[in-house]
């Protein structure tokens, strides 16, 4: 063979071998790009998750001012024919305090009102009687009766307040009962709603809240939010988008090339929808400006191969491969730390709302030892038992502020003997106010030389204070929760704990997955008894769930028991 032909013939091997490397690198940079569209999918995902919570707990925030509000003696002395004067100053307080309420007014039996307190710029006044409506309408007072009961407000719009902005009229309306009447909070939903709306200028990206109709409440045009004379229509504008994510509550919609990312905010109504949902919009344009980098990096790496062809045809075929698989390095690596940042955003959404859902347990409490606190705080016994509660719940913020600190570098969970009965008994004492359980009746089931188990108090109260409130809402008409402890029977080591209720139990799809991160078959975060598992995980301990029987569900834990003899156990009990 002459030289002439073996040149030609490395040539044409180096061209092959070129040929065959740019359309790998091309397969993965395509690869890279699809990818890079997924990890857009799951950040959105986990802000809208994360912003859906935040507008929950906002929301749960005005239904506790109500309550607490309709439950104090100076308001309900009013409503039975008493002066107003320190139901007003109560009142007053109240809206001071928090400058996020807008107004109260309290309503007796026939609808006549018989205190109003509303927020003059920076102030708060008590509107005299002499302009409070004297029309008696009972129809008010039933239908702020029957709003009290949903957990979602009403929106309406406050036309009195000609200071505002039409569009900014929107109010959310919430109702407590007090005797034979009721006390309806207004809280003026703009600045909540502000923080939903989010538009994209180039992208077409958008981010809106809609009621169970499909009706935007929230929506980068404020021409399309509802109002007295109309509004857009989520449903008229995507209608297989929202038979997905509003009518059958899926997470993740397409409707042609646009994708939709919704999470409930509110219970589930008629027909199981949500009473609102968070959804984001993200049209195809959108998911493409996020793959625009990458696909800019195939284009870069091409124009360098044929850029250095002539190079690598005269050093030989080492340098030819060595440069193919730089330029593919480099696109693989730009692609890998674009699905890190992605995966980041989305962890951080996550815990963002894993942080609101523990926190707002002991805030709750709080809340309720405060009222009952203002209301029976001249009892020297009932103020020494609230104030030790309301240290308690103090106390279990300091640990969940704690443990969020240490995140970076978590650290070896606190365990001491812990007194298993004493844990349970500071349970029942925090839920006892609670109005869910006031038809729960407990049952316990504890033996008398039973070990105390080595863990994190805290932590501890904190797992079975989730199960109670858990099987609470399981047991809407009331029911019996049993708690049944004893030493393993195949390690002696170890505590079996049984905590049983007899409500409806746990779908049996939803059996391997209860204890999943954001699972949840009633429509909350779904972090509660994630939040059980991985603390009996980080004290040593195993939980898993299944159904009794004869009705509702048993979740079974397993706990270290601490090196102590019975006698000791039973000094400590005594």
């Amino acid at each position: 063979m002459s030289s002439r032909a073996r040149s030609l013939l490395a040539l044409g091997l180096l061209a092959g071998i070129l040929a065959l490397e740019a359309a790998h690198a091309v397969r993965r940079l395509r690869g890279a790009a699809e990818r890079s569209a997924e990890a857009v999918l799951a950040e959105r995902r986990g802000e809208v998750s994360a912003m859906a919570a935040r507008l929950a707990d906002d929301l749960a925030l005005g239904r506790a001012h109500a309550r607490t509000l309709a439950s104090l003696e100076s308001v309900r002395t009013l409503l039975e024919g008493g002066a107003a004067d320190r139901a007003g100053r109560d009142a007053v307080a109240v809206l001071l305090h928090f400058p996020s309420l807008g107004s109260v007014v309290a309503l007796d039996a026939s609808g006549r009102e018989r205190l109003r307190v509303e927020r003059v710029g920076p102030g708060v006044s008590v509107v005299p009687p002499a302009l409070l409506r004297v029309d008696l309408a009972p129809e008010r007072v039933r239908a702020a009766r029957e709003e009290g009961r949903d957990l979602a407000p009403l929106l309406e719009f406050d036309d009195e307040r000609v200071d505002l902005a039409q569009r900014d009229r929107q109010v959310l309306r919430f109702a407590a009962p007090v005797g034979a009447g009721a006390l309806v909070l207004s809280i003026y939903a703009a600045p909540l709603f502000e923080t939903l709306r989010r538009e994209g200028d180039e992208s077409g990206l958008a981010q809106f809240l809609v009621d169970a109709e499909g009706r935007y409440l929230a929506h980068p045009d404020r021409r399309k939010e509802r109002r007295r004379d109309g509004g857009g229509s989520f449903r008229e504008d995507h209608p297989a988008a929202f038979e997905a994510v509003v009518a059958r509550g899926e997470a993740l919609a397409a409707e042609g090339d646009d994708r939709f990312v919704a999470a409930p905010t509110g219970p589930r109504g008629a027909g199981g929808r949500p009473a609102w949902s968070l959804v984001a919009h993200l049209p195809e344009r959108a998911l493409g400006r996020f793959s625009e980098s990458v696909r800019a990096e195939a284009v870069g790496a091409g124009a360098l191969l044929l850029a250095t062809t002539a190079a690598i045809f005269a050093v030989g075929f080492v340098l030819l491969r060595l440069a193919v698989a730089h330029a593919r390095g480099e696109a693989q690596r730009a692609a890998e730390r674009r699905l890190a940042e992605a995966e980041r955003l989305a962890a951080l959404g996550r815990l963002t709302a894993g942080v609101a859902h523990e926190i707002n347990n002991p805030l709750t409490g709080i809340g309720n030892y405060l009222a009952l606190l203002e209301r029976h705080g001249d009892r020297p016994d009932r103020r020494s038992e609230y104030v030790g509660l309301l240290r308690h719940g103090f106390e279990r913020l300091r640990t969940i502020a704690r443990d969020l600190l240490a995140v970076a570098h978590p650290p070896t969970p606190r365990r001491e003997s812990v007194d298993l009965g004493a844990v349970l008994d500071r349970v029942e004492r925090v839920v006892r106010h609670d109005r869910g359980f006031e038809r729960v009746r407990w049952e316990r089931a504890l033996p008398a030389d039973l070990p105390c188990v080595s863990a994190d108090p805290f932590a501890l109260e904190q797992v079975f204070l989730n199960l109670a409130l858990n099987a609470r809402d399981a047991m809407p008409d009331g029911g019996t929760i049993a708690v049944r402890a004893r030493r393993h029977p195949r390690d002696p080591a170890r505590i079996a704990v049984d905590f049983e209720d007899t409500g409806r139990g746990i779908p049996p799809e939803a059996l391997p997955r209860i204890f999943e991160p954001f699972f949840s078959t009633r429509g909350g975060t779904g972090l509660g008894l994630s939040v059980c598992a991985s603390v009996v995980a980080a004290n040593g301990g195993t939980v898993r769930a299944e159904n009794r029987p004869e009705g509702g569900a048993r979740i079974l834990l397993e706990l270290p028991a601490a090196a102590a003899s019975p006698a000791a156990v039973a000094e400590t009990r005594a």
